[in-house]
């Protein structure tokens, strides 16, 4: 076989497991998602279990477990120093008791993990609200301390008028040229407070 036909049987062998792994949906896809569905709502069931479940009568259920799995192996080792005619039976059944109190280990373990990151979400909610309370609280300092700033420059602010002498009203109409004081017009406007 030459080169060129190796290369083309090559291709053709790559393109017939390109087709063969493509995705494709199927009956095993519904299946999948029937099963991840399941498991979804056993996630959703053990997170609700975790609300009414006791944590201390988890760990002194996980201590008394751990104990019984240390029986187990124990009671194994001791029937395979001494064996007999029932020690495969004996055996096979602390390898069952054994099992599923590996089973109850790990499910232990999935609700101490639940309750490790509930915790653990409820102390960051907690956190970013302090935050957020804290930058209010910065953000009213800031506006308090630049308000104070402005009364105290306007408490300081020292204007020309200030300086200027004030002078009654009769002088004024007295000594000011007619065209500036106008006493025809503004007599007759003045205000109470200007007349008394």
């Amino acid at each position: 076989m030459s080169s060129k036909d190796h290369h083309e049987v090559e291709v053709k062998r790559k393109r017939s497991w390109k087709k063969e792994s493509s995705p494709t949906r199927g009956a095993g896809d519904v299946k999948r998602s029937k099963s991840s569905t399941n498991d979804v709502k056993l996630f959703y069931a053990e997170e609700e279990e975790v609300e009414h479940r006791d944590p201390k009568k988890d760990l002194s259920l996980f201590k008394s477990t751990t104990d019984d799995v240390r029986k187990c192996f124990k009671d194994i080792r001791d029937s395979k120093d001494k064996p007999d005619k029932s020690t495969n039976d004996h055996i096979e059944t602390k390898k069952r008791e054994t099992a599923l109190h590996f089973v109850l280990l790990k499910k232990l373990n999935r609700l101490s993990h639940i309750r490790c990151k509930k915790s653990r979400d409820a102390t960051n909610e907690a956190k970013q609200r302090i935050d957020q309370y804290h930058l209010q609280l910065q953000n009213l300092l800031y506006e308090t301390m630049h308000l104070e700033k402005e009364i105290t420059k306007c408490l300081e602010f020292k204007s020309k008028d200030e300086e200027i002498e004030l002078v009654s009203v009769e002088e004024f109409y007295e000594e000011a040229p007619s065209d500036i004081s106008k006493p025809e017009t503004t007599k007759e406007d003045q205000t109470p407070a200007e007349t008394g």
